[in-house]
């Protein structure tokens, strides 16, 4: 039984075109890192905008560190939602329920599995 030599590539890559290749991606690299650095020194610097320190206009959507008094009051009130029953919307019949108990549903409808 004779072997049957298997289709294969008969060059390798020439050692010329990898360098040429590589040099042409470094200097690629190097042109956009100095456009950048030339794009961000006309604008004045990466932080020029924004002095630092400065709050962001209205409306934040974080509580400021030095008021912790707001942050506690919206966990607050995020633990008075998701540990009680209400009205969501009275006219559909939508109702909110604890959290816990929402999760005990969950599992009794799923067969007690936990994923």
């Amino acid at each position: 039984m004779a072997h049957k030599e298997e289709p294969r590539e008969t060059s390798d890559v020439r050692p010329a075109d990898a360098g040429r290749f590589a040099a042409a991606l470094l200097l690629s690299i190097a042109a956009v890192c100095l456009i950048t650095y030339g794009y961000l020194h006309a604008l004045g610097g990466a932080d020029s905008t924004v002095s630092r320190g400065a709050m962001p206009p209205e409306p934040r959507l974080e509580a400021d560190e030095n008021r912790p008094v707001e942050s506690a009051a919206l966990n607050r009130r995020w633990d008075e939602l998701l540990g009680s029953y209400g009205w969501v919307d009275r006219k559909r019949g939508v109702v909110r329920i604890p959290i816990e108990r929402a999760m005990a549903i969950y599992a009794e409808r799923r067969g007690g599995a936990r994923r």
